[in-house]
């Protein structure tokens, strides 16, 4: 029996409708997570996802031309998840702007757990990518350093180094902030 990947290749290369189903039971499950912990919602990932898919359908000769499928889709993921993440920074920086016309009340206070995760999500959001990559693979998808490295096409040595330099900076980021 052929791998799945090349077996979704065939079925790009063909054009048959097939392949994004493949592809889907192939890839996911583990590419919603992974867009859950990069974005901190799940609706968000599903949203992501749903693009993801729409982006392989059109770029489907690209995706069957790609050396490794499955690290080709993470890193559409990581690209649409930051590309998300422009935009909404983009339209906070303008509700902003509006906001100094306007009168507004202030929160109530959120419960101390609350506001951790809120700062952990913050933090997350100031690495670099490729921290942050290293940081969501590992803790919330429970990859391997290999597997990191596989997915993203770096060496074992690298995702490490990464990961190390990411739990440095958010136990700094947090010490700062709680």
């Amino acid at each position: 029996m052929n791998n799945p990947e090349t077996e979704i290749r065939q079925l790009m290369q063909a054009d048959d409708p097939a392949a994004l189903e493949k592809i889907y039971c192939y890839a996911g499950r583990e590419l919603y997570a992974y867009l859950v912990g990069l974005t901190g919602s799940g609706v968000e990932a599903e949203d992501l996802l749903s693009e993801l898919f729409v982006k392989v359908a059109v770029r489907r000769r690209q995706v069957a031309k790609s050396a490794a499928i499955r690290a080709y889709l993470y890193r559409m993921a990581t690209n649409l998840a930051y590309d998300r993440e422009r935009q909404e920074r983009r339209r906070e920086r303008r509700q902003q702007e509006y906001a100094a016309f306007r009168v507004m009340g202030s929160p109530p206070p959120a419960p101390e757990s609350e506001e951790m995760l809120r700062q952990l999500r913050r933090g997350l959001a100031e690495l670099p990518v490729e921290q942050r990559e290293a940081v969501v693979m590992k803790t919330y998808l429970d990859k391997t350093f290999a597997e990191i490295a596989v997915l993203t096409e770096v060496s074992v040595n690298t995702v490490i180094s990464r990961y190390r330099y990411a739990l440095k900076k958010l136990k700094n980021y947090l010490e700062r902030r709680l």
